[in-house]
């Protein structure tokens, strides 16, 4: 890692060089921006010389990408000094420039950056929306380090629903990722790992694995100092230095809380060190070092009170109690009782019943060891009231955070369920479609052609009914496949299924100019069922019968309209005909099955995909044929389906 952060450095002190002796715009705009991405980890103020640079060139040159990048590196510092509205209005620029450009490998990043701001401003809803988003992208351009990325925002996510097991396990799925690509790393990726290792320490204190919370802190802080990530820094020592105090090792606890104070002039959170400053004086008091206690009870409520707009009634109640037991354990009645009625103001301010109670007892304590045994009673009587409601409230806080858990769970658990049975559904699909008649008559035909001694034909339709039986195996694993090779497995059902029927009819398939069928994703196995129904009960009974098949783009450039259009006998007489097989037990489970899938299909999605069914006729009201109407939504081809 030492290494690394070297060669970083070095590679960073040459583009500096390099800049100055550069004329051209292009070159020189690259430069600008690699020094934008490196400071804006290490530098905040360089980092925003060099982003006015890259903006202007980009705008000068009319180079979005780079315009793009502007705004997300932007929006990634904004973020870092808690402008988070500013840093969801440059992250949202550089979206619309990733999706008008057509640069998708950038835009699952973009994604996760705006959830992770969304997440900050405790909006969780939306946050979860743009992971959906990312999650979407990376089916078609899949990295391990946005996946760990992903991984990552998602973990936090269940910090709020209060799932940590669920937390800890992406979260070191994420950090598997991470450290399995140690030597491609960039230093965004070293800036993520940092991040997943403090999650881990923040949640592994939720569970009460106060040691692993530590290693976790540590971690993440060695980072963070190897390569210079100052932002932030001052949360993790006060994190560390938390830990070790929960464990009961002060004099650790004291070093990261001195660290958080004196460390960290570039970090602008200044809430981290005032709550250091307020931790480190109740270590002085503890060891007896009471003036150096009282500076830093002043620095804190100084830092506090710099923190405009902020609601820190707690927080100086927790000041004013401290400086109470310190002037009580010095004797100093007066000014002892006077911060403790400070205190007790502030808590009830706050309305935070533990702080309430925690005063009364002390108050209670100062009253009874002076001797004023009515007051000490009064004040008991408080601190035993405010404490039952403390203890209601966490009772409540507790049942609340089991109900969210549990919701939580409950959702995860229908929608591996729904998950299951859409699997289920497309096996079935597929058992359906390669039903034993079919497959019987094919090999008829084939071998029809072997005796009558025409290998070259029979090689052909062997060919087709192979590729038609692998890929109905291959494509039942997937959500979604590439639109050429739905119609590929279309073409070869059709020819199959004309040779079966002695050539008693016949088929086109038509796409449109502007349908890009080798990058346009459809769910598998949805059309063939009703090319399936056309045969069947509509152009095998009639003379030239004909079924036509054609793809086009709806207005909306967001859904495919498949046409399946047939000239025969019409649904009156199909489903006539119909009940008539069905009296002989016979079913025909093809569209039931296609049914169930887009009623799952649409339940499990925000995208609809809808059916419409069309009589053809004659002027005189007699039937012409069918014709069904599929709408498809666009959808990402499965990041595996090439694998």
């Amino acid at each position: 890692m030492h290494q690394a952060a070297g060669q970083f450095n070095q590679a960073i002190q040459e583009k500096e060089k390099q800049l100055t002796n550069t004329g051209g715009l292009l070159q020189r705009l690259q430069i600008v921006k690699e020094l934008a991405e490196y400071y804006s980890y290490t530098n905040n103020k360089k980092a925003e010389t060099y982003l006015e640079q890259v903006r202007d060139l980009a705008e000068a040159k009319g180079l979005p990408e780079y315009l793009a990048h502007y705004h997300t590196m932007t929006g990634f510092l904004e973020n870092q000094v808690y402008n988070y509205n500013w840093a969801i209005a440059h992250q949202k620029k550089a979206k619309a420039i990733f999706e008008e450009e057509g640069y998708g490998h950038l835009l699952a990043d973009v994604y996760i950056d705006l959830a992770g701001t969304y997440f900050n401003l405790n909006m969780t809803d939306e946050s979860d929306v743009w992971l959906e988003n990312a999650s979407k992208q990376l089916k078609t351009h899949w990295e391990p380090a946005v996946e760990a990325r992903l991984l990552y925002r998602r973990a936090q996510l269940y910090t709020r629903k209060f799932v940590y097991d669920k937390t800890i396990n992406l979260l070191l799925e994420a950090r598997a990722l991470m450290e399995s690509m140690e030597r491609n790393k960039t230093l965004r990726d070293y800036h993520t790992l940092a991040q997943i290792y403090s999650s881990l320490g923040f949640s592994y204190m939720k569970v009460e694995k106060l040691s692993e919370s530590v290693v976790s802190y540590l971690r993440t802080i060695d980072i963070c100092e190897t390569f210079g990530f100052k932002m932030r820094l001052a949360w993790y020592y006060l994190h560390t230095g938390n830990a070790y105090s929960a464990m009961g090792k002060f004099k650790k606890a004291g070093k990261y809380f001195k660290k958080a104070i004196t460390d960290t002039p570039e970090d602008p959170s200044q809430y981290a060190r005032a709550g250091a400053s307020a931790n480190l004086g109740h270590i002085y008091f503890l060891r007896g070092n009471y003036k150096s206690a009282l500076s830093m009870y002043d620095y804190a409520e100084k830092l506090y009170s710099q923190r405009q707009g902020m609601d820190d009634d707690f927080n100086f109640s927790v000041l004013e109690r401290y400086r109470a037991n310190l002037h009580a354990e010095l004797g100093d009645e007066r000014k002892a009782l006077d911060h403790y009625k400070t205190a007790l103001n502030f808590a009830i301010k706050s309305n935070d019943y533990k702080q309430m109670s925690a005063v009364y007892k002390d108050l209670a304590v100062f009253y009874e060891e002076h001797g004023d045994f009515r007051k000490a009673y009064d004040y008991h009587s408080k601190f035993t009231e405010s404490r039952e409601k403390f203890i209601n409230e966490e009772k409540n806080r507790a049942i609340s955070e089991l109900e969210i858990k549990y919701e939580t769970e409950k959702k995860e658990r229908e929608a591996e369920f729904l998950r299951l049975q859409t699997t289920e559904l497309q096996l079935k699909a597929l058992r359906a479609q390669m039903n034993p008649h079919f497959i019987f008559n094919s090999l008829n035909s084939i071998q029809g052609y072997i005796t009558g001694n025409n290998p070259e034909q029979a090689a052909i339709f062997f060919s087709k009914f192979s590729r038609l039986i692998r890929n109905s195996l291959e494509f039942s694993e997937f959500d979604v496949i590439p639109l050429e090779d739905e119609v590929q497995f279309l073409e070869d059902y059709l020819a199959l299924e004309k040779e079966r029927f002695k050539g008693d009819f016949d088929y086109s398939i038509s796409i449109d100019d502007e349908v890009e069928e080798d990058i346009m994703g459809i769910p598998p196995m949805i059309i063939q069922p009703y090319i399936e129904n056309s045969i069947k009960h509509g152009v095998r009974d009639v003379k030239n019968g004909f079924i036509k098949i054609r793809f086009a783009m709806e207005g909306d450039e967001e859904n495919l309209i498949c046409t399946i259009e047939d000239n025969g006998v019409g649904r009156d007489v199909a489903v006539g005909r119909q009940r008539e097989y069905q009296n002989k037990s016979h079913r025909s489970m093809g569209t039931m099955i296609t049914r169930a899938r887009l009623e799952l299909f649409n339940h499990t999605s925000d995208i609809q995909l809808t059916t419409r069914t069309i009589d053809l006729k004659h002027p005189d009201g007699s039937p012409t044929g069918t014709r069904v109407e599929v709408r498809i939504p666009i959808m990402e081809i499965d990041k595996n389906f090439y694998n």
